[in-house]
């Protein structure tokens, strides 16, 4: 079977935008990953807890950090749907999130284990030379 557009059924352009779908959202998935272990390592998490709505420039003078970068981090994470906004200038964490996200003290705490498995650059030279010869360096 060949995936030449113009030659294929519908039913096989259906399954294709599937299988594309799929994989875009495993890419998907590493980003939001890296994005969590960012905002863990800066407490930016932590610094939301609580608080209630929080703007760009209210988590900058609160952290240190520049608000642009952060605005974007902030946009980023309710597109995620990890932290609500309705506006996409005020954000806030549920309850929920600040147990899986923010409060170390849970079972649930995930932020942590977002930067527990190795990095794309820590891996990429040596994943496709380890699957070849079986050894770990």
């Amino acid at each position: 079977m060949g995936w030449q557009c113009g030659r294929m059924t519908t039913d096989e352009r259906d399954r294709l935008s599937a299988f594309a779908l799929r994989v875009w959202g495993y890419k998907q998935g590493e980003v939001v990953s890296l994005m969590i272990h960012l905002g863990d390592r800066l407490g930016l998490y932590q610094a939301m807890a609580g608080r209630g709505p929080v703007t760009a420039a209210g988590l900058a003078a609160d952290t240190g950090l520049q608000e642009r970068w952060l605005l974007e981090w902030l946009r980023g994470q309710a597109a995620a749907g990890l932290i609500g906004t309705e506006d996409g200038e005020n954000f806030e964490m549920s309850v929920e999130a600040v147990a899986v996200l923010a409060d170390d003290r849970e079972s649930l705490w995930f932020a942590a284990g977002a930067s527990a498995c190795p990095s794309r650059s820590s891996t990429q030279g040596t994943a496709p030379p380890s699957a070849a010869s079986g050894c770990s360096s």
